[in-house]
């Protein structure tokens, strides 16, 4: 979370920050929709585009599902409470607010409950339903503007993949924010491990994705998610050395970074690759500046190199 509320707004008692929040987050997808809708309005009046509507669906699709985990997050967080020294149960991310009181009761109603029914699993579960049962059209090209970016990587037979790593995130937030009083944080661990387990073996199973190297980088994930969570049973023990502890830390924050500098260096390679797909007059003065002549010519001399043997009759034939 780059900004907060309470920057903006000062708690008092009538209405407190917590619950301005929750609003807001709930109505960030009718915001986005209605920003998104106004922007391509603009834009076909000034530029008379004819894809209007693929334009505005895939912009919406686009950006319900990059903001959904914070979405899913702050919604969740809503039913989070934790028990004080007074023998009350105080909600988390607000302790100046008494759990299961009418106030929060009022506001789960009102917003909480709807906004998780709608947009953490109705949304979703909406766009996947949409995939399967257009799954002929996969290959349509207006069908992949609109709904491309849930699928597009995937492979053919595994389309609907994005359900299964939706599903991975729904279930270990509800592990954390419903079974975070009810059970304690070892079981909590060893479920969230358990979830993880399952998610590696299908990943090594299926590979649902297209290139290698995304279903590597999906492997590594879920191999330092699991470490993770599996070195964290460790502190949990309070007959843990402060020497091992140090050991244990040392040791995931080595395995992290390894991940991080892996995703950076296997996007960097494929940086390249895209800049040239998108900007292919700017990449070959790039290209030029460097080797000086443009990577077309290159790839001119490399298809003509097979040819070179052959006689001249034949090329000038």
């Amino acid at each position: 979370q780059v900004i907060s509320l309470e920057c903006f707004f000062k708690a008092n008692d009538d209405v407190k920050v917590v619950f301005i929040d929750i609003l807001l987050t709930n109505l960030l997808p009718l915001i986005l929709c209605i920003t998104a809708l106004c922007f391509w309005i603009l834009w076909f009046l000034f530029h008379r585009d004819t894809n209007f509507r693929v334009n505005f669906k895939s912009t919406i699709v686009i950006m319900f599902f990059l903001v959904h985990p914070s979405i899913m997050r702050k919604n969740f967080a809503f039913f989070s409470c934790r028990e004080l020294g007074d023998g009350e149960h105080h909600l988390i991310p607000d302790l100046s607010v008494d759990c299961w009181s009418e106030e929060h009761m009022n506001w789960i109603f009102a917003v909480a409950l709807p906004g998780t029914i709608v947009w953490v699993l109705g949304a979703p579960a909406l766009a996947i339903v949409a995939l399967i049962r257009n799954r002929g059209e996969l290959d349509n090209m207006s069908f992949r503007a609109e709904f491309g970016f849930l699928y597009s990587g995937y492979k053919s037979k595994l389309f609907f993949w994005e359900a299964f790593t939706l599903l991975r995130k729904i279930c270990v937030a509800c592990l954390v924010v419903f079974l975070g009083v009810a059970v304690e944080r070892s079981l909590q661990a060893l479920i969230c491990f358990a979830i993880l387990s399952v998610s590696y073996c299908l990943q090594q199973k299926y590979n649902p994705y297209m290139e290698r190297p995304l279903n590597n980088l999906e492997t590594n994930s879920i191999i330092v998610a699991t470490m993770t969570i599996y070195c964290g049973l460790y502190f949990v023990s309070e007959d843990l050395s402060r020497g091992s502890q140090l050991a244990l830390f040392t040791f995931l924050l080595t395995c992290n970074l390894y991940f991080v500098i892996y995703w950076m260096i296997k996007v960097g390679d494929k940086l390249p690759t895209v800049f040239r797909k998108k900007y292919p007059d700017l990449f070959s003065r790039f290209y030029k500046l460097r080797h000086g002549h443009s990577y077309r010519h290159e790839y001119s001399l490399a298809e003509i190199k097979p040819n070179s043997s052959s006689r001249s009759g034949d090329l000038l034939v």
